[in-house]
């Protein structure tokens, strides 16, 4: 591999096992050079970062594929597969669960027809796959789920994904107006046996990651 790194920031959907595909490299070699030390101590995994991280990547030369000119050349690409799990829950909480769905996008395939007893389902998919839509074929209803823009729980942003995702932030998509974020945080430590103090201290984005299961 190149000794020569050069600094890349990361863009919403990266993570560095997608990069490593695209640019030739091995994610675990990178992630553990010495340049990336210090991303490495604040991040705890290579496959979830925040916009604007700084990664260093090898500047890697990739070899042109042989052709025999006057004549039809043919090429197979092979495209790694990842897998996410997701968990769908109603209003109230409850999972939902054993509902059919179909899956549109990204070539994804699912596990299972239909949500678990639990309200998961898993996808196979691409690793290059940046949105696939869910769509819960008996209730007409709909998501968009976009690969990779998960970002760390250490991040506000990250924090504001998580509660939403759990319920306890709304946010009107059309005006981008949503409740307060203290408020949500406080109901979030209510929930979760913790001091109300609305505040986002390492304890309440600890508890925030591991309810929401990553």
């Amino acid at each position: 591999m190149s000794n020569d790194y050069r600094p890349h920031v990361v863009k919403q959907g990266d993570y560095l096992t997608k990069l490593a595909f695209r640019h030739g490299f091995d994610a675990a070699e990178v992630w553990g050079h010495e340049k990336n030390a210090e991303i490495k101590v604040s991040r705890k995994s290579m496959d979830m970062l925040a916009p604007g991280d700084v990664v260093h990547l090898p500047v890697t030369r990739g070899e042109g594929l042989p052709f025999a000119p006057g004549t039809t050349n043919r090429y197979r690409a092979t495209v790694p597969m990842t897998e996410i799990h997701l968990v769908f829950t109603n209003a109230d909480g409850t999972p939902l669960a054993g509902e059919p769905f179909a899956v549109t996008g990204g070539f994804a395939a699912a596990s299972e027809p239909k949500t678990g007893g639990d309200g998961k389902l898993t996808l196979r998919l691409p690793l290059t796959t940046r949105e696939v839509t869910i769509e819960f074929t008996e209730r007409n209803l709909r998501r968009v789920v976009r690969v990779g823009d998960l970002d760390p729980a250490s991040e506000e942003s990250g924090a504001r994904q998580r509660l939403t995702h759990l319920g306890f932030l709304s946010q009107d998509t059309r005006t981008g107006d949503g409740q307060d974020l203290g408020e949500a945080v406080r109901s979030f430590q209510v929930a979760s046996g913790l001091p109300e103090t609305g505040a986002l201290d390492d304890e309440t984005r600890n508890a925030l990651a591991a309810e929401h299961g990553i």
